[in-house]
């Protein structure tokens, strides 16, 4: 239930937004104005809000931290040293890889913390304090 109530209002402004759409009750001009000022002003201020008011507590276990980047640290490493060594000079291919493996880690992190319902639990690392 608690999925459904999260995703509800999404496709509810979907909706919305095809309905808009569909009738012609915006125009080009006041589509591309109001998507530059929802991911210019209103997106960052909604990531700055709920960000500020996360319990980071939990979450943020050193070993958790290590577990997440030592993989992308890794990867970032590897394949610099052998860009470098390939094509003979500087290439961004490492930072590519890196970020890329930052974005997988997070969707796996992700999908094995939601199938197990345990946000927070979700380290190897993590221990039992009772």
């Amino acid at each position: 239930m608690v999925a459904v109530q999260a995703i509800l209002p999404i496709f509810a402004l979907i909706a919305l937004g095809l309905l808009i759409g569909r009738r012609g009750w915006l125009s080009t001009e006041g589509s591309s104005g109001l998507a530059s000022l929802t991911f210019k002003l209103f997106m960052p201020a909604v990531l700055f809000n709920g960000i500020a008011r996360a319990e980071l507590g939990e979450g943020m276990s050193p070993m958790l931290l290590v577990a997440y980047f030592a993989p992308v640290l890794l990867v970032f490493v590897l394949v610099n040293l052998v860009a470098h060594r390939l094509r003979g000079r500087p290439t961004a291919l490492g930072l590519t890889a890196a970020i890329r493996t930052t974005c997988w880690s997070a969707f796996r992190w992700s999908a094995h913390c939601w199938a197990a319902k345990a946000w927070f639990s979700c380290s190897p690392f993590s221990y039992s304090t009772a």
